[in-house]
Formats: structure tokens, C-alpha cells, sequence
């Protein structure tokens, strides 16, 4: 939710880049190697962040928006492989409560933005998974947000799959 903006950000770049139609006339030096490079080889960075935002519950007679707060905790890992490409693997746990804004209900959420690159382009390929589960305090409160984006390009430039899908599920 909070991080979905640099998610979105690193997705965009990615499809970008494999828009390019001079993409193969383009050269320049070769790929950095060496011990400052090392410096950036399999890293993990972790970080932890408190939020705010709305969400609309779907499931009511007329949908309501939910305030919810909370706190994200940001797994990033970066790996570059034998081939000077780099992986790109971000997860986002977050836990919040929510109140309604019209009727007042509060709500248990959790939310999960998980988001996997490969590069450099091409081949390549990008996922982004967004889920918001949110738990009310009665079983026809209780919905699910969630967003699918995938693209897989082959060396050829041959867009192979993609997608994307947006639901929103009452669960009670």
C-alpha cells in the first residue's frame, strides 16, 4: 500500500525499458564488475515504516471507506548472477486497524505487496502481487483487495504473457 508507488516505479522502468525500440543500437561499457561492485552482490535490506490510507470496503448495502493505520515491514534482496544480470525480490508485511468511516466499525488489517524482477532486459520478468485482507467485526464485514500484475519478455523483444487483474471479494 505504502510502498506500492516504488513497486509501481520499478515495474514502469522495467516495462519501459522493454518498449525501447532502439534498445539494440544503444552500447556502452560493459557490465560493472570488481570489488566495488561486490558491494552491491546479494544484499538484503529490511525496513520497518507506519502508514495511513483509505481502503473502500465493498461489501456494504453502500461501500464505506475504511481508515486504516498501521505498520509496514520491508524486505528488499538484490542478487546478481554469473551472467551480470541482478534479481530483484521486495516483500511488504503490514498490520493495521481500520475504522469506518460511516458506520463507525473497526477492522483487523493485513496486508501483503510482494513485487520480483529480473534484469537486465531482455529476457525478462516482473510480478507484482497486492493483497489487503480486512477482517470486521462481523463475518459479512469481511473483505479482500487484491492485484495481479505479470510480464514475461522474451529476448526477442516478444511480449509472451502478461497481465493484470484487480478483484474485490466479500469473504463473509
Amino acid at each position: 500500500m505504502r510502498n506500492e508507488t516504488l513497486l509501481i516505479a520499478a515495474a514502469t522502468a522495467a516495462l519501459m525499458a522493454t518498449a525501447c525500440d532502439k534498445a539494440s543500437n544503444i552500447t556502452g561499457p560493459a557490465f560493472a564488475t570488481g570489488p566495488a561492485f561486490a558491494l552491491f552482490s546479494d544484499k538484503t535490506n529490511e525496513q520497518d515504516d507506519t502508514w495511513e490510507e483509505v481502503v473502500t470496503n465493498p461489501c456494504n448495502v453502500e461501500p464505506e471507506d475504511v481508515l486504516v493505520k498501521g505498520t509496514s515491514h520491508t524486505v528488499m534482496t538484490v542478487t546478481v548472477d554469473d551472467a551480470g544480470g541482478f534479481h530483484l525480490s521486495t516483500s511488504v508485511n503490514s498490520n493495521g486497524t481500520g475504522v469506518g468511516q460511516l458506520t463507525g466499525k473497526t477492522y483487523k488489517v493485513n496486508d501483503e505487496t510482494m513485487y520480483m524482477a529480473q534484469i537486465p532486459l531482455p529476457p525478462t520478468t516482473t510480478t507484482f502481487v497486492h493483497q489487503v485482507v480486512a477482517i470486521g467485526p462481523q463475518q459479512e464485514d469481511n473483505f479482500v483487495l487484491q492485484t495481479r500484475a505479470h510480464l514475461t519478455v522474451n529476448a526477442n523483444l516478444t511480449t509472451t504473457a502478461a497481465f493484470d487483474r484487480m478483484e474485490a471479494k466479500c469473504t463473509g
